[in-house]
């Protein structure tokens, strides 16, 4: 229930902040000047290492709600290995795609 109550919370909230995109514009303004002003002269003040931190922070997020799932109910690891197969084959797919020239 806990996970449920999550993941319905991050979606409203996503849901929120693309509902105003001047909200998210503004959000995205702040969240970056902030990051330059405490990275400044460090090398490491441009966009790629804001989101390559947000992205690692994701994943960290998305490995902690895999632990308490699996603590939660084991899952077989044949529904693991296809889920990982059909996502790998999506990824491949796209990736074909948007190097493929018209």
């Amino acid at each position: 229930m806990v996970v449920v109550g999550s993941l319905v919370a991050v979606l409203v909230a996503d849901g929120l902040v693309n509902v105003v995109p001047s909200g998210l514009a503004a959000f995205k303004d702040r969240m970056q000047r902030a990051w330059i002003a405490r990275r400044a002269a460090t090398g490491r003040e441009d966009d790629r290492y804001l989101f390559g931190t947000v992205d690692a922070g994701l994943a960290a997020g998305s490995i902690l709600v895999l632990l308490v799932v699996v603590a939660y109910r084991p899952i077989d690891f044949g529904l693991v290995a296809a889920a990982a197969g059909i996502g790998l084959a999506l990824t491949l797919g796209l990736i074909a795609l948007s190097l493929r020239t018209t």
